[in-house]
C-alpha cells in the first residue's frame, strides 16, 4: 500500500506524521514543489523577517524523515494526475503510483494586477520571504496593498523594524472580511496607534516608478509615493495539475464532510486547497 501526498507544507508534513503515529505500515510519499526542506508559512510575515532563521520554520528534517519512513521528494511539483491508472506525473518525468493520494497544495500568493519587478513583492515562499527580509531597514517607505493578514502582518513588522508603512485597504478596516467590521475596526485602531499610515476604503489604480521610487495611485486621484511595494491581495489554490483529471474543481478541490473528493473515495484534500459545499445549498 502507499499513500502519496502532494504538497509538503504543515497540512502535507503532518498528515504524514499522522499516518505513522497511527501505525500505518505502508509506503508514504512525500512530494513537494520547493527544492527545500517542509517549512510553516505563517511565520514568514512575522518572526521571519525579524531574523529567524530557516530551522526555526523548518516542519521536517531529511533525519526525521528517515526516522519515520517517509519518501521525500521535493523540487519535483506533480503536474498530472491519472486517476486510471492511479498514478502521479512529475515534473521530472517520473510516475508515482498510489493507492491512496492525499491532496495538499495550499495556494499561492495572487499575482500583482498592476506588474511586476524589482521592488514589488508578494509573500508566500521562503524566497519571497528572503528577498523581502532585505528590503526592511529603518526609514525606508514600504506600502503595502491588501490588509489581510498577510498585509497586516507585514505592516506591523515592518513598523517594528523601523520602517516608514503605508497600508491600504479596498475595506473600511483591516482585516473586515474575515473578523468581520468590529474586529476589523479594532485592529485599524491598533496599526494607527502604532503609527501605521492607512489609507482605507481606498483601491490602487496604478503603479508607476520603480525601486526607491514608486508611484501608487488611488482611484480617487490621490498619490503615494514609496520605495518598496507589497501586494496581499489574496490567494489562488494550487490545482491546475488537477484540472484534467475528471475531479471537482472549484476554487480548490471540491470534497464531502469527510474532505474525500467527490466521487473518488481514494482522493482526499487537505488545508487551503479543500473545499465543501455548505449544507444549505
Amino acid at each position: 500500500m502507499t499513500t502519496a501526498i502532494v504538497g509538503a507544507s504543515i497540512a502535507g508534513v503532518r498528515a504524514a506524521q499522522a499516518l505513522r503515529a497511527e501505525g500505518y505500515r505502508g509506503d508514504v510519499v512525500l512530494i513537494g514543489s520547493e527544492p527545500v526542506l517542509p517549512y510553516d508559512k505563517p511565520p514568514l510575515s512575522k518572526g521571519y523577517l525579524v531574523g529567524a532563521g530557516a530551522a526555526e520554520v523548518t516542519l521536517l528534517t531529511a533525519a526525521e524523515a528517515l526516522e519515520l519512513n517517509i519518501d521525500l521528494r521535493l523540487g519535483v511539483p506533480a503536474v498530472g494526475l491519472d486517476r486510471a491508472l492511479s498514478e502521479l506525473r512529475l515534473a521530472n518525468g517520473r510516475r508515482v503510483g498510489f493507492d491512496d493520494l492525499v491532496v495538499a497544495t495550499g495556494v499561492r500568493a495572487r499575482p500583482s494586477p498592476w506588474g511586476e519587478g524589482e521592488g514589488i513583492h508578494v509573500l508566500r515562499t521562503l524566497d519571497d520571504a528572503d528577498r523581502l527580509r532585505a528590503e526592511l531597514v529603518p526609514d525606508r517607505r514600504i506600502i503595502v496593498i491588501g490588509a489581510g493578514f498577510i498585509g497586516a502582518e507585514v505592516a506591523a513588522t515592518a513598523l517594528g523594524l523601523g520602517v516608514d508603512v503605508t497600508l491600504v485597504s479596498a475595506t473600511r478596516d483591516l482585516m473586515s472580511r474575515r473578523l468581520g467590521d468590529e474586529i476589523g475596526a479594532l485592529f485599524s485602531q491598533k496599526h494607527s496607534r502604532h503609527g501605521v499610515h492607512a489609507v482605507l476604503g481606498r483601491t490602487v489604480a496604478q503603479i508607476d516608478g520603480a525601486k526607491g521610487d514608486f508611484r501608487v495611485l488611488l482611484d480617487d486621484g490621490s498619490e503615494l509615493h514609496g520605495d518598496v511595494v507589497v501586494i496581499g491581495i489574496g490567494a489562488v489554490p494550487n490545482v491546475e495539475w488537477l484540472e484534467d483529471s475528471g475531479l471537482e474543481i472549484d476554487d480548490g478541490l471540491v470534497c464531502d464532510e469527510f474532505l474525500t473528493a467527490l466521487g473518488a473515495p481514494e482522493i482526499h484534500a487537505i488545508g487551503d486547497v479543500a473545499r465543501w459545499r455548505a449544507a444549505s445549498v
